[in-house]
C-alpha cells in the first residue's frame, strides 16, 4: 500500500507554520499503516504515541495543533481521524468512492462522518445511515439518511477535536 504525498506538503503555508513535532504528526497521519485512501479512519491516539515515538502529552498537543490548524479533525468518542483533504491527492474514479463508502461504514457513525460527506458532497459518496442528533430533552432523534444525489448540507457540525489549549 502506498500514498501520494505532494512535495509542496513542506513548502504549504499551514505546514510551515507548525512546530516540528505537530508536522511529525501530520506526515504520519498521512503515511500510516492504519489510514485508509479517504482519510478518516479509526486511529487511537496510544496507537499514535506508540507508533510515532511521541508521548501521550506530546500526541495531544501536535493533535490539537493540527485541528486548529484546520488540517485534521479528531472524534475522541469513536477514535476516528480525518486528514481533510487527503482524499483529494490519492486519485479518482468508482473504485476508489466504493472503497471510501465501505471505509465510512467501518467507523462506528463517528460524527465526522457527517462533516466528511458534506466536506466531499460533489463527490456524491452514498451513505446507508442516518445521522443522530440530540433534541432538547435529550432524546436521540433519528434524522433521514440522504441519498447519494441529495444535498448533503446540514445543521449543526457535531465535530469533536481535542482540546486547543
Amino acid at each position: 500500500m502506498y500514498r501520494t504525498v505532494q512535495t509542496s506538503f513542506w513548502t504549504d503555508p499551514k505546514i510551515r507554520a507548525l512546530p516540528t513535532k505537530a508536522k511529525l504528526l501530520f506526515a504520519y497521519l498521512i503515511t500510516s499503516p492504519s489510514s485508509h485512501i479517504a482519510g478518516i479512519y479509526y486511529l487511537p491516539l496510544a496507537t499514535i504515541s506508540y507508533e510515532t515515538n511521541l508521548d501521550q502529552k506530546e500526541t495531544k498537543e501536535a493533535m490539537s495543533l493540527l485541528v486548529g490548524a484546520d488540517v485534521v479533525a479528531y472524534d475522541k468518542d469513536t477514535n476516528t481521524v480525518w486528514v481533510k483533504n487527503m482524499l483529494r491527492h490519492q486519485g479518482r474514479g468508482q473504485k476508489i468512492i466504493r472503497a471510501v463508502e465501505y471505509q465510512l461504514e467501518t467507523l462506528h457513525h463517528s460524527k465526522l462522518i457527517k462533516l466528511f460527506l458534506e466536506y466531499y458532497q460533489e463527490l456524491k459518496i452514498a451513505y446507508r445511515y442516518p445521522f443522530d442528533t440530540l433534541s432538547k430533552g435529550g432524546a436521540v432523534l433519528s434524522s433521514p439518511s440522504p441519498s447519494p444525489s441529495s444535498n448533503l448540507n446540514g445543521e449543526g457540525s457535531g465535530e469533536e477535536s481535542l482540546p486547543s489549549k
